[in-house]
Parts: C-alpha cells; structure tokens; sequence
C-alpha cells in the first residue's frame, strides 16, 4: 500500500506541475513574449522527455499506462495538449504496451517448455 501511496502522490504533484507549466508557457506564447524557436525547443525537450520516460516503461503495469492515456486526454481536452503532442501522447504508450504483451505470452509460452538434457 506504501508504494501505491508514492505512486498517486507522485502522478497527482506531476500533473499539476504540468498543468501549471503548460498554462505558463501558452501564456507567454499568446503574449508574444516567447519567440516562435523558443516553442519549437519546447516542444522537441517534450518529446526527449516522453521517449526517456516511455524507455523506463518496462516495469510499469496497465494502470500507469491508463493514467498516462487518461492523462493525455484530459490535457487535449483542455487544449493544453497540441495535436502532434497528442498523437505521440496516445500512439507510444499503446505501441510499447502491445509489444509487451508480445513478449509477455511468448515469454510464458516458452516459459511452460522444460528442456531437455
């Protein structure tokens, strides 16, 4: 129960550290005050993040993978999310999560042989 406590705390602080970074940045976008390459860098630093956090993906289970959707979607919703963003956003995490259910049956599939000496 300890870890799933960390767990929702860390997934709550991060979401609303995103929310509050996104509505920071779109602001001084629609303000003018950050220059067009600014949100292109933006947007290229979030994409490095999401790949490096998709890497660590392994030993997460289909409820972080939900949550990761779930959270995606309400951040389109709220037009926080553009659409590239998005489309990353939801495609990545299915991809990863399909093959691991690739590798999961063939692993127990192999798993169940005993070989022979």
């Amino acid at each position: 129960m300890k870890k799933f406590k960390t767990g929702l705390i860390k997934a709550i602080s991060s979401l609303v550290l995103g929310l509050l970074l996104t509505a920071v940045v779109g602001y001084l976008a629609k303000q003018g005050w950050l220059p067009d390459y600014s949100i292109i860098i933006l947007s290229v630093i979030n994409i490095i993040a999401n790949l490096l956090t998709l890497k660590k993906m392994r030993g997460w289970g289909i409820f972080y993978t939900l949550g990761w959707l779930g959270g995606s979607l309400l951040f389109k919703l709220l037009g926080l999310l553009d659409t590239l963003d998005f489309y990353f956003n939801i495609l990545a995490p299915c991809l990863i999560f399909i093959l691991r259910i690739g590798l999961w049956l063939g692993g127990s599939r192999r798993s169940g042989r005993k070989r022979r000496r």
